[in-house]
């Protein structure tokens, strides 16, 4: 070699080897804990379920993970594991050597850190750059962290197959037991998954799962890992498969909502998932098990119907349950939030609300009989009354409420104005309304839980809380990323909010039944309620609260096909309500010091009504 090949080899191997050392240096430390765990807990910090990359699973110290998993683990992906300094130069050596005789790949030589560091921080590219990232990071992962925890870092992110990413997951679905429990059959059989999932998962490829079972149990014999006996009983049985794979949870829906909202959150959000995040929901859990197994209950009367169940609590955005379906397993479709539907007769709280503002009372009369409007701008509207069943006299704000006439309700629309119908559901931030006397009938579309958030704000006494599911998020360090404000803002006058809230009572209240029966008084509760229903041709609404809950149930149909049981969303109510509140001595709202309360006598049943109040005079 002459001076002038040896001097300018020298020199670019001394550009390289400064050009790494200075890639170390800048290289960003890797600032990792639990990495794509997402833990979500309840606002008293109890841990109420956890997640690896959005599916199930719990990250699992080493600890707690069997040594016959880690030591087959470390024996077929990295034999060297604790000898190494994040790559296997011997390794790649021969692997190179072994591939060159095959004249193709069939060995791979990169350590658990290696595919540590790309699991997290890289792709699958199969590019020198995408390599010799892989290799940078790996060494800053063995200069920062002990192998332990590489190793269970690597456990908890590996992937299994079917979306199931870490141990935890894959031990509960492939064998329905804890990670501590596995034996060196149940851990051949993963470690091999590991190596190609779509190859050997048992449930895809018996014969070759089961054929590289083998395999990896005679590499442990070979290595004096399983002596004579466990060799040969090992070899020789299959474990058994469970296959749990069970999608629904109480909570599924709830959690779908939570990555929802979650992406709306200004943080960077696919950055800190990375690092592992916590999140505080307001989730009840008990609430959450509650409505799910009453809405499950109703899953054999129903034919083509979905459910949707919101609750929050009053004087706050909080979301304490939510439903999204009858089973989360066979639609992940979430109609609680997704969903938007004609709300029906539940709209005209909003327009009495704004008839009082206005001046009208609740027992100011107005005829209700079978009319065609005419009114300016429109074409001829003549709303019906369900069954075609109408008064054929005066009745008052209470009555009308209460057997949710139409008429009347047309007619304090035209009154009150529908500009100003339209700029009071804008503030609830309701959009794409169209300017309709049908509008008055609720023709406009909502969520769920843009509907229960309106409740809500009668229920608050005229504050509006925008509806939330997430108190706070912190990465897997604690370091606080956001906090949930949960201010509201005052759009309902208090007094006449309350007074409202009083005449929403009328749907419970037996002596209202003359031309209708109230909608609601087959279903009374027993804490008091304020409600209100709704129905359309594919669409059952009950949206009721009290000082404690706000409850909104939806049924009906994804195809907008004909409902066929408008009676079940009234008992899902029902039966919530009194889950929630099942003292009847429950709070109710507090008179303003400018009403007084007053009862009015049905001559017809001779009954007194409930309890409504009204302003002094």
């Amino acid at each position: 070699m002459t001076k002038k090949i040896f001097k300018g080899t020298l020199i670019f191997t001394i550009i390289i080897i400064v050009s790494y050392m200075i890639t170390i240096i800048l290289y960003p430390i890797p600032n990792v804990n639990h990495p794509y765990e997402t833990k979500i807990v309840s606002v008293e910090d109890k841990l109420l379920y956890s997640k690896i990359k959005e599916k199930d699973g719990r990250y699992i110290n080493l600890s707690n993970i069997s040594e016959a998993f880690i030591t087959t683990l470390i024996e077929v992906e990295d034999q060297h594991f604790y000898s190494h300094n994040g790559v296997d130069y011997k390794r790649i050596i021969a692997s190179s050597i072994t591939n060159i005789k095959e004249g193709k790949i069939v060995e791979g030589a990169s350590t658990i850190t290696q595919q540590l560091s790309r699991m997290i921080y890289l792709n699958n590219d199969k590019t020198l750059l995408r390599k010799f990232k892989e290799l940078l990071i790996s060494k800053k992962f063995e200069a920062n962290y002990k192998k332990e925890k590489i190793l269970e870092m690597y456990i908890n992110l590996v992937y299994f197959g079917h979306d199931l990413y870490g141990i935890e997951a894959a031990s509960t679905y492939y064998f329905n037991k804890l990670p501590a429990y596995l034996d060196y059959n149940e851990s051949a059989i993963l470690v091999g998954i590991i190596n190609s999932p779509n190859n050997y998962a048992p449930d895809i490829n018996l014969d070759k799962c089961i054929s590289k079972k083998n395999q990896i149990l005679s590499t442990l014999y070979s290595r004096q890992i399983l002596d004579d006996e466990n060799y040969n009983y090992f070899k020789n049985i299959t474990p058994t498969f469970t296959f749990n794979n069970n999608l629904s949870h109480t909570y599924s829906y709830y959690d779908d909502a939570i990555n929802k909202e979650l992406k709306n959150i200004n943080i960077d959000v696919e950055k800190n998932e990375k690092l592992g995040l916590e999140i505080t929901s307001y989730l009840d859990l008990n609430i959450q098990n509650t409505i799910h197994s009453i809405v499950s209950s109703y899953s054999k009367d129903i034919t083509n119907e979905e459910v949707a169940v919101v609750v929050m609590k009053p004087n706050s955005g909080k979301v304490i349950g939510l439903i999204g379906g009858v089973n989360y397993s066979k639609s992940q479709f979430n109609r609680a939030i997704d969903s938007k539907r004609q709300i029906g007769s539940t709209i005209k709280p909003l327009i009495y609300y704004l008839g009082l503002e206005k001046g009208m009372t609740p027992t100011t009369l107005l005829t209700s009989k079978e009319t065609t409007f005419h009114i300016e701008g429109f074409e001829d509207y003549s709303p019906k009354n369900a069954g075609d069943k109408y008064a054929n006299r005066k009745i008052n704000m209470i009555e009308a409420i209460g057997l949710s006439d139409n008429i009347y309700a047309t007619k304090t629309s035209i009154y009150v104005g529908l500009n100003n119908l339209i700029a009071l559901l804008k503030k609830f931030q309701v959009d794409n309304i169209v300017s309709s006397p049908s509008l008055a009938l609720g023709t406009v579309e909502m969520s769920p839980l843009e509907l229960a958030s309106i409740y809500n704000t009668f229920a608050s006494k005229g504050i509006y809380y925008t509806p939330t599911l997430i108190k706070q998020v912190k990465d897997s360090y604690s370091t606080r990323l956001y906090s949930s404000s949960n201010n509201g803002k005052r759009i309902l006058n208090e007094t006449n909010t309350i007074i409202m809230n009083y005449l929403l009572q009328s749907p419970f209240d037996k002596a209202l039944g003359s031309y209708a029966n109230p909608s609601l008084v087959n279903y009374q509760t027993k804490a008091r309620f304020s409600a209100k229903t709704g129905t359309t041709d594919s669409s059952s609404w009950v949206v009721g609260f009290n000082p404690k809950y706000t409850i909104c149930v939806y049924v009906g149909t994804d195809d907008n096909e004909s409902l066929k049981n408008t009676n079940i969303s009234k008992n899902i109510f029902l039966e919530i309500a009194n889950s929630l509140c099942p003292k009847i001595d429950t709070d109710f709202f507090n008179i303003p010091n400018s009403c007084e309360s007053f009862t009015l006598n049905n001559k017809i049943n001779n009954l007194s009504t409930l309890d409504y109040i009204k302003k002094r005079k």
